[in-house]
């Protein structure tokens, strides 16, 4: 099964290349890397992926408005389609996971998404146990035509409409060791998501020194302390 990188970009160079250097190490490489921009000046890919420049996606939406052009333009070369968030820490065998997962299942994802908000340095557990965030999900082609049908709806949220409501085989699994990490915060373009700005109401425990991120990604927690 060949897998097709897909990363939405915008305005956060720093975050990009750190996701850049975690997607060079993966035990598993990509197929295919398709890069859909809207950041002024244009993003700097610097891996060979299909790069292309739509400034006029800009705005809410804009992601969701990605993917429908990437797949209306029929772009995907590969048998399954991975997000790659433009901020986010990624284990190098996570791609090798996905593979492996896909060859029976439509759908894949890690549930109980572990989110750090960099500039707070603070960290949540989304109680997520029958989808995964977007940042964590792979399809195969047999759920491209109906990831079409959802990108109708701009609402950037299109993970939660694609888990709820696909009828096909899914499953969400829960790892012993961390294989996302959602990054909040990065400089640059601020995250419509859940943990880009935090209020009195979520539940966000304090990592001052980053000893839980340390914890999880090891060494690569170096990466973040320079931030703030």
């Amino acid at each position: 099964m060949n897998l097709t990188l897909i990363s939405c970009l915008c305005d956060r160079p720093e975050a990009w290349a750190l996701v850049e250097s975690y997607i060079a190490r993966q035990s598993h490489q990509p197929y295919q890397w398709i890069c859909v921009d809207d950041d002024d000046p244009p993003s700097k890919c610097t891996m060979g992926q299909e790069y292309y420049y739509l400034p006029h996606l800009k705005g809410r939406g804009s992601m969701v408005n990605k993917i429908k052009t990437v797949l209306l333009s029929d772009l995907v070369k590969g048998d399954a389609l991975v997000f790659i968030e433009n901020d986010d820490w990624l284990h190098p065998n996570w791609l090798a996971e996905c593979h492996r997962k896909l060859t029976s299942h439509d759908m894949v994802g890690e549930g109980m998404a572990f989110y750090y908000n960099v500039r707070r340095r603070m960290w949540s557990i989304h109680n997520n146990r029958q989808h995964a965030s977007l940042c964590s999900t792979a399809v195969t082609r047999a759920v491209f035509p109906y990831l079409l049908k959802l990108c109708a709806n701009p609402d950037p949220f299109i993970d939660s409409r694609l888990w709820t409501t696909w009828n096909g085989t899914r499953h969400v699994f829960y790892p012993n060791n961390r294989m996302t990490v959602g990054i909040k915060a990065m400089p640059g373009l601020a995250g419509a998501g859940n943990g880009h700005v935090l209020t009195e109401k979520d539940n966000w425990n304090p990592d001052p020194t980053m000893a839980k991120l340390r914890d999880l990604i090891g060494a690569d927690a170096d990466a973040y302390e320079k931030f703030y």
